[in-house]
């Protein structure tokens, strides 16, 4: 029986889910069961949402993976949120560093609509951290250069054929793993929707400020499709009648060359 900690502040669906998938990880590895035990704040993680507190966050993720049948136990203390930040600051498992989700693949997969895209542009997080502006009234937060052309990308998913489905930070986590969970893939600004899209095992398309940032395909064992300017979507995007049909149907063979490396690990022909 392994038992490890990770009393760092757990601000984000990415920071839950990448926990619990490290420590799924880390049972498939050593063959062994674990207890993965935190110190969480009490208050409602306003980071998310505002509706759960953090405890309802990780319990969620906690049970939709299944990690109690996976050989995952979980242990929860709660305390005083400042008392957190004083004494628990900072003491994190390096999950990063050690390829989160290599070892997870979800096993409850449903049945998926063919015309329904998951579409996170994240324009809720710029309105909700718009009071931390720089020296030249800036965002510092949110420096996507997509901002203001996701209505571009709205409307050529719809004029192709696509029933959008709306992904926002403001929902319960329930509430979007439910929206997630028959759509056939992922579009959105590099963040939360990598957790989402890992979790549901949806192939994902980003749209985000940085090519170099590519967190979901060098810690999830993911390839994903990155679309890193508006003029890089311009050029993609309006050269062809079916853009959107071909951009997916490649996301789709990124996906199962992610399986067959996810199998990989597991058979031990990779190393993780």
């Amino acid at each position: 029986m392994m038992k490890f900690h990770d009393n760092y502040f757990w601000w984000t669906y990415t920071d839950i889910i990448d926990t619990l998938v490290f420590a799924h990880m880390l049972v498939e590895k050593f063959q062994c069961n674990a207890t993965l035990e935190s110190v969480q704040p009490s208050s409602v993680n306003n980071n998310a949402n505002e509706f759960e507190t953090h405890l309802d966050q990780i319990n969620f993720v906690y049970d939709y993976m299944n990690l109690k049948e996976r050989g995952v136990d979980l242990k929860i203390d709660i305390m005083d949120s400042k008392l957190h930040n004083k004494i628990c600051a900072n003491k994190s498992i390096d999950h990063e560093g050690n390829s989160v989700g290599r070892l997870f693949w979800p096993h409850n997969i449903n049945h998926v609509k063919n015309h329904k895209i998951a579409i996170f542009s994240g324009e809720d997080n710029r309105s909700k951290f718009s009071d931390n502006l720089d020296a030249h009234g800036k965002d510092k937060n949110w420096k996507n250069p997509m901002y203001g052309n996701w209505d571009i990308v709205r409307e050529d998913l719809t004029r192709q054929g696509y029933e959008l489905v709306e992904i926002s930070y403001k929902d319960k986590i329930s509430d979007t793993i439910e929206k997630v969970q028959d759509c056939y893939a992922c579009v959105g600004y590099f963040g939360a929707i990598n957790s989402i899209a890992l979790l549901t095992n949806k192939p994902l398309i980003l749209i985000y400020q940085s090519p170099g940032n590519d967190g979901y395909t060098r810690l999830c064992n993911r390839e994903i499709i990155n679309i890193s300017s508006p003029d890089e979507y311009s050029l993609l995007l309006h050269n062809s009648k079916h853009q959107w049909h071909e951009l997916i149907r490649n996301s789709h063979k990124m996906w199962a060359k992610g399986y067959h490396n996810y199998q990989g690990y597991k058979l031990g022909t990779k190393s993780v």
